[in-house]
């Protein structure tokens, strides 16, 4: 309760009272205690809000505002309380799109929502902010929630910016491949064009050459010196033509994945060999001493020899085209355990470093100077990369300007394994194109008793003998052998004919047994699989005539 107390003076003057007001006020307490607990309540939320917020009175004079606003835009108590809004922070607020959205937009509506306002501030830089207001009509207030979404921002316009990009990227992508398959189209004409020209030249430059040959023998009549130099001039020019010719047909075919291999077990060191023989004279009537360092032992690789061959008479042709009087030239082959390294090196002009990235592309051709008539087609080395290529080897150079030349390819031993598989692939393939079948017979060794390596390996090679004389078939059937097997490939022959091809190799492969005295010393396993009955792919019929392998000899069927 409230007391009041007041001493009064009676009229008479005698006496005095005292008057004493009481006022309960426990209501009025209770009220202001609960006014208390609100303002507490609500400052405390204010508080809480992780975003700036800030309280104007409709003057627009700031009431308060909470920790996230001073922090975030670095002011104090002293300076923002009880301030006009636009004075802040040395009137950084002094905004005009603010100031439309306070005197224009809050008085007619009591809120508004996610205002964008960018503004470069003092204290913080430029900042792109979110403005939500609620006008307090019943307490003449006016909140106001600020959202820094600067960042969000900028992310928004590098994503924006990253999608754009990323569509002008497919456009250029769309086009290029367009621009691409366009070229390709062109260049597959350009192949077209350059394989049927060669083709169509070979007709006629073998008539010329023909023609010019037998007058310079003078079947017609006789022929004077003079006229014998200009024939022999055209003999000359009609060679490199007809060189150009097959160059441009090679490459043609390489290109296309026209060019076929035909492996066997060749002797790389006999095709050098013969190769620089066949140079010799060439290098002679230059004075180049012509060379080449080959190991002491055959080096067998199952590779094409023409191709092989070819690679190498590209290298020495162009080795003699590029040293000069007096030089040199070295051929060195190194037989290495999964391949075989070859190399050309001579004491010609060479080329730039930076040039040697572009030796092996089609008609390149560089500043090496040769003597006349000798340029070339620029597709000789292109040529040496695709045989190479073919054979999954590798071919590089190594050059300098005045240092000479040193090219280097080799070619991997391959697997009897890939040699089968890819015998049988390209038997199947063939036989595809004619609507024939393929099979395979597999003879394998079991040896009884123990064989040394070399003995078996005679054995296999005699057993190869039988099965190739004993087949009377087609040219393009194969026999193949390797350290403990022999593969018979059969072309155009259906599941019925290998039966019966098998069971004639087995009396053959019986009767050699027989006569060498082997039936007790060796099992020839034997066992056929034809395509398409017993698989699709030369390894699941090698496999399948692996497993249906039975011993020759009915003796050791049991």
């Amino acid at each position: 309760m409230l007391l009041n107390a007041r001493q009064i003076q009676r009229a008479s003057g005698k006496e005095r009272i005292i008057l004493l007001a009481i006022d309960d006020i426990t209501e009025h307490k209770k009220a202001q205690q609960a006014i208390e607990e609100a303002r507490e309540y609500a400052e405390n939320i204010v508080e809480t809000i992780q975003e700036p917020l800030i309280v104007l009175d409709t003057g627009l004079k700031v009431i308060s505002a909470n920790s996230a606003f001073y922090q975030t835009f670095k002011v104090g108590h002293k300076e923002t309380q009880g301030r006009f809004i636009y004075d802040l922070g040395n009137r950084q607020w002094n905004i005009p799109k603010l100031r439309q959205l306070l005197e224009e937009v809050l008085p007619k509506n009591s809120a508004f929502d996610n205002y964008e306002i960018e503004h470069d501030f003092e204290t913080i830089g430029p900042k792109t902010m979110l403005f939500n207001a609620r006008r307090l009509d019943s307490v003449q207030m006016i909140l106001i929630t600020i959202y820094d979404i600067t960042e969000r921002k900028r992310a928004e316009e590098k994503l924006q910016k990253n999608e754009e990009l990323f569509i002008e990227r497919k456009k250029i992508e769309i086009e290029l491949k367009k621009a691409n398959e366009q070229l390709i189209k062109f260049n597959d004409l350009k192949d077209e064009f350059v394989s049927i020209a060669s083709h169509e030249l070979r007709t006629p430059l073998s008539i010329i050459s023909g023609a010019v040959k037998l007058l310079i023998d003078e079947i017609p009549g006789k022929i004077v010196p003079g006229q014998k130099e200009i024939l022999d001039m055209a003999t000359r020019n009609l060679d490199r033509l007809a060189r150009i010719v097959d160059a441009l047909l090679n490459i043609s075919k390489i290109e296309s994945g026209k060019a076929a291999l035909y492996r066997t077990d060749a002797d790389i060191c006999r095709l050098i060999t013969e190769t620089v023989g066949e140079y010799s004279q060439q290098a002679g009537k230059k004075h180049i001493n012509l060379s080449c360092q080959l190991p002491g032992h055959p080096v067998i690789l199952y590779a094409d020899a023409d191709r092989i061959k070819e690679v190498i008479a590209n290298l020495l042709s162009n080795s003699i085209k590029f040293t000069p009087q007096g030089g040199s030239i070295d051929v060195c082959c190194e037989d290495r355990n999964d391949d075989v390294f070859v190399f050309v090196k001579d004491t010609g002009c060479g080329v730039a470093k930076n040039d040697i990235p572009r030796m092996f592309e089609k008609f390149t051709q560089f500043d090496r100077k040769v003597g006349p008539g000798e340029k070339g087609t620029g597709l000789g080395l292109a040529i040496c990369k695709g045989l190479v290529d073919l054979h999954n080897g590798k071919i590089w150079a190594e050059s300098d300007t005045g240092s000479g030349m040193k090219i280097s390819f080799v070619i991997p031993r391959l697997s009897t394994e890939y040699i089968f598989t890819e015998s049988v692939d390209n038997a199947v393939a063939s036989s595809l194109k004619t609507d024939g079948g393929t099979a395979v017979v597999l003879v394998s060794t079991k040896p009884v008793i123990q064989m040394d390596s070399p003995q078996m390996q005679v054995i296999l090679k005699d057993v190869s003998g039988v099965l190739e004389r004993n087949l009377r078939r087609n040219a393009h059937d194969t026999v193949i052998q390797n350290t403990k097997e022999v593969l018979v490939v059969l072309e155009n022959c259906d599941i019925a004919e290998a039966a019966a091809v098998c069971q004639r190799l087995t009396q053959a492969i019986e009767s050699y047994l027989a006569d060498k005295d082997l039936s007790s010393k060796l099992d020839l396993l034997i066992g056929y699989a034809a395509y398409p009955d017993d698989g699709q792919t030369g390894q699941s019929l090698i496999e399948k005539a692996r497993e249906a392998g039975v011993a020759c000899l009915s003796s050791n069927k049991a």
